[in-house]
């Protein structure tokens, strides 16, 4: 009994070992390639990029199986030779679209990824560092601080095409400022450095401070700082100059080291009397005063708004340094009430206040 059973057993392995042998590869591989071509025209129907991407998955899998499992097939000859195409495509065209649909997928899915899409093919190299820079803030803004720096990286390498210095210097100084944003400091204190115009650069470093600050990090930013400085100190436009200056000076302040706002912004008033432009010459004092109101040297801060000739600038100027006094706690004198006062009530344009 015992020998019959295994003699059984023999016979079912020795028939199916030949009707396995006997499965006609061809037969099994043009129907997974019949299944495949009636897929992708269905994809070509679809009503959104993600479906066409899920039908095109299942097609991958049967035309892989064909290639794979029934490689010895005539079928799968002549699609890894080029000569029979699936659904209009090669082979290796078949397989590229992959990572079409899932680009397009994506991009339907989320406008920012749209944007980028589009940016892409973007031929002018500013306007494409730019619109790359924007939608990287974008990325940043959702949380997405790697894909933000993944971007910017492709807007900085965009800006070696630029020809004219004047954008490329606008481009770099974003893009080094958003990479601050994102948390890239290396980055952006290297993109900085490739900065030529001197103001620019300048209030790229000081930008780049500011963010360290936000972050707690104030002996890092004070070093930045200080590189920001001697960058500005080499600025030849007079104007330029104390307006990077001050905007340093005001950094300066922000993080807590008030004697050294206060000891640039001496030096930048200096600067600025020379000024000769008079409506220049107000606004770059307003600006000075500003700071000295942010730095808490509110006296200095009158003392300067005093010297300023538009009477719009002075008398906005000195609203904003009496926002100053009511921050400190402090109360202005009755002298400089009536100053402010009778400068604002000759002004036309804030009249409406008294």
């Amino acid at each position: 009994m015992k020998d019959r059973l295994l003699s059984i057993i023999f016979l079912i392995g020795i028939i199916s070992f030949f009707f396995g042998c006997s499965t006609d590869p061809n037969k099994k591989a043009n129907e997974l390639y019949v299944e495949a071509s009636q897929l992708m025209q269905s994809a070509k129907t679809a009503e959104s990029y993600s479906e066409a991407l899920e039908i095109y998955k299942h097609a991958q899998k049967n035309i892989q199986r064909i290639t794979s499992k029934y490689a010895s097939s005539t079928l799968a000859v002549s699609l890894m030779s080029g000569q029979t195409k699936i659904s209009d495509l090669t082979l290796s065209e078949f397989q590229e679209l992959e990572a079409s649909l899932k680009f397009l997928a994506e991009a339907e899915q989320n406008p920012i990824y749209s944007a980028l899409l589009i940016a892409k093919t973007i031929k002018d190299s500013a306007g494409k560092a730019l619109i790359l820079t924007a939608i990287a803030v974008k990325y940043a803004e959702a949380g997405q601080k790697d894909k933000a720096a993944q971007i910017l990286f492709q807007a900085l390498e965009t800006t070696e095409n630029i020809k004219l210095e004047f954008f490329k210097t606008w481009a770099l100084t974003k893009i080094a400022d958003k990479y601050a944003e994102v948390g890239q400091f290396t980055q952006a204190l290297e993109t900085a450095k490739t900065i030529e115009d001197t103001n620019a650069k300048a209030k790229a470093l000081a930008g780049i401070a500011g963010q360290y600050a936000k972050i707690g990090q104030k002996d890092k930013a004070a070093q930045i700082l200080s590189q920001a400085l001697e960058t500005a100190k080499t600025i030849e436009d007079a104007d330029a100059k104390t307006k990077a200056l001050a905007g340093i000076a005001g950094q300066y302040a922000k993080i807590g080291q008030k004697d050294k706002a206060a000891q640039i912004l001496s030096r930048v008033l200096e600067t600025a009397k020379t000024i000769e432009d008079a409506d220049t010459k107000s606004l770059v004092l307003g600006g000075i005063a500003v700071k000295y109101t942010e730095a808490g040297q509110l006296a200095q801060a009158l003392e300067t708004a005093n010297t300023i000739e538009d009477a719009d600038i002075k008398s906005l100027v000195l609203a904003g340094i009496a926002v100053g006094y009511v921050k400190a706690g402090q109360k202005p004198s009755k002298k400089y009430i009536a100053k402010l006062r009778d400068i604002v009530r000759t002004t036309n344009s804030m009249r409406h206040i008294w």
